[in-house]
């Protein structure tokens, strides 16, 4: 997820032990094979998919088996972890997620809080499943609501994406990334030319909508609402991803701030075929 269009993302820093597939319990990974269970299926992809990750969000807490709160390149056990990039204006606080309803609330608000020795102005959300669950290949989906700055317009910088353990290498698929107001899709890595592939979808995403990706050999295609929006075809990696979910500020980058607000969703879903 999050950094500007036209900027290569800085995690050199980042270096963890690569992940190997086939990891077995407590680590889940789904590589060409799945667990039983096929439905439901991912909307606009075809072909016999079988469930391999599900969270509808129905409890009253996170499921801690499933993900950890807060950015995975955090430092220490602190409930409050530092931006994932540079370019973000907030701290990641774990006070600002929570599942009620049937939803998981990630929330951006103005606040003063100090992350990675820095004061910032505002503090969000976001959860991940880092040491959880992660796949090569195969479909991805989520319902969320995004919040609106203005008709039509993406507020904030909202992001549902999966990034391999030793980016930039293992690579970054941003299957929704608001854009300056836009729902945008890519497939960022070090094999990509300029680092990144994709583009943005035509039309208003502000409200509920899904937004899944197909990812097979050298291709991932995206569909927003089952649609076909875009597809990449260079640069994409092999490597086993992790979900990312986080709602950050950036106007510069992401859309026009507007505070307090919640990226809300109502399930996350992930297929092998």
């Amino acid at each position: 997820m999050p950094h500007s269009v036209s900027q290569s993302r800085n995690r050199g820093h980042r270096s963890l032990a690569a992940f190997l597939v086939g990891v077995t319990a407590p680590f889940a990974t789904a590589d060409c094979a799945g667990s039983e269970g096929a439905s439901p299926s991912p909307k606009g992809i075809s072909g016999d998919w079988q469930l391999v990750f599900s969270d509808e969000f129905d409890g009253t807490e996170l499921d801690e088996e499933k993900w950890t709160v807060g950015s995975p390149y955090g430092s220490g056990d602190s409930d409050v972890t530092e931006p994932v990039n540079t370019d973000e204006l907030q701290c990641y606080d774990a006070g600002l997620v929570q599942v009620s309803d049937g939803i998981l609330n990630i929330r951006a608000v103005k606040k003063g809080v100090t992350c990675g020795g820095k004061e910032m102005d505002y503090a969000s959300g976001m959860v991940n499943t880092k040491d959880h669950f992660q796949q090569r290949y195969g479909a991805v989906e989520a319902r969320i609501h995004l919040p609106a700055a203005a008709p039509g317009v993406i507020a904030n910088w909202p992001a549902f994406w999966q990034v391999g353990a030793g980016w930039p290498e293992d690579g970054e698929n941003d299957v929704m990334e608001g854009l300056r107001g836009r729902a945008c899709f890519h497939f960022r890595s070090a094999a990509g030319e300029g680092g990144e592939r994709g583009g943005c979808a035509d039309g208003d995403y502000t409200g509920w909508h899904t937004f899944g990706a197909s990812w097979q050999p050298g291709r991932v295609e995206y569909y927003y609402d089952g649609e076909l929006v875009g597809a990449v075809t260079e640069g994409v990696t092999d490597a086993p991803q992790w979900f990312m979910l986080n709602y950050s500020v950036q106007p510069e980058v992401g859309g026009p701030t507007r505070l307090p607000a919640d990226m809300r969703v109502d399930y996350v879903r992930a297929w092998q075929r």
